[in-house]
Order: structure tokens, then sequence, then C-alpha cells
């Protein structure tokens, strides 16, 4: 298992963390609107499985179940 983190632009120069996420490997990672609801969501891509984090609108994201492949 592996940690990420997402770090959020606050508009005046800085980052700040929002959030830590738990991953198997990965080889790829898609930040776009996967659900059509207008917030930014998390796609991670492993070698032989996929992950969608759905983006709550505030920073966070929530994990769905791991796919296969």
């Amino acid at each position: 298992m592996r940690l990420g983190e997402i770090w959020l632009n606050e508009g005046i120069g800085k980052f700040r963390l929002s959030q830590r996420i738990s991953y198997v490997q990965c080889a790829a990672t898609t930040l776009s609107d996967v659900t059509g609801n207008g917030i930014i969501d998390n796609s991670i891509a492993g070698v032989e499985s996929y992950q969608v984090w759905r983006g709550q609108g505030n920073g966070l994201f929530i994990a769905e179940s791991e796919t296969c492949y």
C-alpha cells in the first residue's frame, strides 16, 4: 500500500495539504469530472486495476471500491 497527497492551491502563492490517500501500485492518475456532476474526481490506474476517488467539492475525495480488469 502506498500513500499519496492531495495539495490545494490557496490562490495566494501557497498550497495546503488537503488529504492523504492510500492506493496500490499506481501507473497513472488523472483529475477530471468522471461522474458528470461538475466536481473534479481523482482516477488512479494501476497495472491490473483502477480506482475512482469521488470529489466532494471541498478538496476531499472518497474512494470507491477498487476495480480489477
